[in-house]
């Protein structure tokens, strides 16, 4: 989608021009005809490997495996846009629209049926019809989720959180009704939430459901790393901070653990820089600059000497 701009009654040459055009992903289905490299990219990682410049992709002089590349969220009430969103994540290097709709030799009527006979509605609860909720500790990771909010909008948890804390959500309101129809609630940043908090959205849960299964049988998914940040407790020391780490929560032994062994954001060429981060994160990075053992040595290839702006974000169109 690109915005087109015009003066009164010039609709038709302005309409015609812009369908000339280029836009980000008309661009990329002729990369996709004409560069056989770009074939086995999937269009969000192109930023990595190519340029946007003057309306077409060219290949990037060095490679951007620090972009962070991003396409705009889509309801799933647009129906056709979140699908083509979708297939757009799961297929690499076709030649057009139809192409992507394309499966077996057959093209669909519509994205979603393209989307239903690749088997991507399978295990996407919202595909299915259900509501999922995403939720984070906070507002900057929130609002790049799709639908996201952070923990405090979503539950209505009160400032401070205590052990005997209560959410002020009741059975009969909107916001009741609401989580009382979720069939899943995705929790980001879990690192940073003191395990109080889950205790308070566990009871709201029980209450509303009037279940006693923990989270009132709902499907509930903590996800965060736990090399990031911890609880921020005000004027506390290290032992009262880890009082409040999630794993002393009550309900922390009523999941079940699985721990991610790919880094999905790097390529297969990346790996050295992988080690490297891996090793700065666990303070096990060596110097030989005779300096503080706080001191360590970026690689050449992380400085950025022009624009950071241009050099780190991509927001793909489509």
């Amino acid at each position: 989608m690109q915005p087109v701009y015009f003066y009164d009654d010039e609709e038709r040459q302005t309409m015609e021009r812009a369908a000339r055009r280029n836009t980000m992903l008309t661009a990329w289905f002729r990369l996709n005809g004409t560069d056989l490299d770009a074939n086995r990219y999937f269009y969000a990682d192109i930023p990595k490997h190519f340029d946007w410049k003057n309306y077409t992709w060219e290949r990037r002089v060095r490679l951007g495996y620090r972009i962070v590349s991003r396409l705009y969220s889509v309801s799933p009430k647009d129906t056709e846009r979140f699908h083509l969103r979708m297939l757009l994540f799961h297929v690499p290097g076709v030649n057009s629209f139809e192409e992507l709709r394309t499966y077996d030799s057959v093209t669909m009527d519509s994205f979603k049926e393209a989307c239903r006979a690749k088997n991507l509605l399978e295990d996407d609860v919202r595909g299915l019809g259900e509501i999922v909720v995403p939720i984070a500790w906070t507002g900057i990771t929130a609002i790049i989720l799709e639908g996201g909010r952070t923990s405090h909008s979503r539950f209505k948890l009160p400032v401070p959180i205590l052990d005997n804390s209560s959410c002020s959500i009741g059975h009969n309101t909107e916001d009741g009704g609401f989580l009382k129809a979720v069939k899943l609630i995705i929790w980001d940043e879990c690192t940073m939430t003191p395990h109080h908090a889950l205790s308070v959205v566990g009871r709201l849960l029980r209450d509303l459901m009037n279940y006693y299964l923990p989270f009132g049988s709902k499907g509930f998914v903590l996800s965060d790393d736990w090399r990031q940040i911890l609880s921020v407790v005000v004027h506390a020391n290290r032992t009262t901070i880890i009082e409040t780490f999630l794993k002393n929560s009550p309900l922390w032994s009523t999941f079940k653990q699985f721990s991610l062994v790919r880094n999905m954001r790097t390529e297969h060429d990346e790996q050295d820089f992988v080690d490297w981060f891996l090793h700065l994160d666990n303070r096990s990075l060596t110097n030989n600059c005779q300096l503080g053992e706080d001191v360590v040595k970026i690689p050449e290839e992380c400085a950025v000497r022009d624009s950071i702006v241009d050099e780190i974000f991509c927001i793909v169109c489509y």
